[in-house]
């Protein structure tokens, strides 16, 4: 599965990253979540997201 997703990205040329943004003072309990993305080039990033290439969620789910 790896492989067929990284060649699918790589053949569309399209950089998708995962996004852990954990915003614990918000009271909204959907504001912790992962989100699978491909974010515009002026996306703003915070201090306390974690980032990580897409193909280790797959690993992850494997």
């Amino acid at each position: 599965i790896t492989s067929v997703l990284s060649l699918s990205l790589s053949a569309v040329n399209v950089p998708w990253i995962r996004r852990f943004r954990d915003t614990s003072s918000s009271p909204d309990a959907s504001s912790k979540r992962y989100v699978i993305t491909n974010p515009p080039d002026d996306f703003t990033m915070l201090p306390t997201d974690q980032v990580r290439p897409v193909v280790d969620v797959v690993m992850f789910l494997l």
